[in-house]
């Protein structure tokens, strides 16, 4: 396979970098919002005539503990909503392009392969989508800020300029920055499903085939490794799940390559042939 499919397509497997990054930037601005413990403080000399209030600081203790302990949960919850909605954008990009390939590619191995993306990667959305509504942001992951942001194709319709801030960006200014960093990624997501999907229409038989497997490559080898991390390392809610969904993306990038080998053997075949050089007749 020429580098030119895998340069082109692996803009959108290379998102799944940005999921890695943000989650690390997340739990680091978690640790610095935090306040310090109480533990910590060192306690208040009493004044002169003044005698300690034991019950008083054990209250304030207590007080300040279980107010650490509620501040620890939520910016916890928030690391998972912000990985939960990363997944999920990614999964439904996945979806999107195996459902396009179906459509274009006349390969019946390429459909085949394609067909069954779409169903497990739609599983995974699923089970997304499942632990976001416990979360209460169902409608933050794939409803609201789903209306806000537009593809590009549609914005560039509509006369807005792609250079200029969207709306997406300026509506969600006064929420959190969970909030804004889900609308970005999810606006990103979307901008380069277009541009392969673009990309994919100027190509047709091998070449679009060779094309679609070679970003499935890049794609799944990310998704890969995202899991990986995230079982180790992740949210504990999501544990379970990279944990589970490991097999099954292992096994697309199997046949991903198995098809890619295939592709390029077939297609190796006629010009090599051609370029025997004959016999010299006697």
């Amino acid at each position: 396979m020429s580098a030119s499919p895998r340069l082109k397509f692996g803009v959108l497997a290379v998102g799944l970098s940005c999921l890695l990054a943000g989650y690390v930037v997340a739990q680091q601005e978690a640790l610095q919002d935090q306040p310090a413990a109480a533990i910590d403080q060192p306690a208040a000399q009493p004044r002169a005539g003044q005698t300690n209030q034991p019950n008083t600081q054990r209250r304030e203790y207590t007080a300040n503990f279980r107010g650490n302990q509620a501040a620890a949960g939520a910016q916890q919850q928030e690391v998972q909503r912000y990985v939960t909605g990363c997944l999920l954008s990614k999964n439904q990009a996945e979806v999107e392009l195996g459902e396009f390939a179906q459509q274009q590619s006349q390969s019946p191995q390429v459909k085949e392969f394609a067909q069954m993306v779409v169903q497990d990667h739609g599983k995974l959305v699923q089970q997304l989508k499942q632990l976001a509504g416990t979360q209460g942001t169902a409608n933050r992951t794939d409803g609201q800020l789903g209306e806000r942001t537009q593809p590009a194709a549609a914005r560039n319709a509509a006369g807005q300029n792609a250079a200029e801030p969207s709306t997406a960006i300026r509506a969600t200014a006064n929420n959190t920055a969970v909030d804004q960093l889900l609308a970005l990624e999810k606006q990103i997501v979307e901008r380069c499903t277009q541009a392969a999907k673009e990309e994919l229409q100027q190509k047709q038989g091998a070449e679009f085939d060779k094309c679609y497997i070679g970003g499935q490559i890049g794609g799944h080898m990310h998704m890969l490794a995202a899991l990986q991390v995230i079982q180790q390392d992740g949210p504990e809610q999501l544990r379970q799940i990279a944990q589970e969904a490991q097999p099954t993306v292992q096994m697309h990038l199997d046949q991903a390559k198995e098809i890619m080998k295939q592709l390029e053997g077939a297609g190796a075949t006629g010009p090599r042939a051609a370029r025997q050089p004959t016999q010299p007749q006697r």
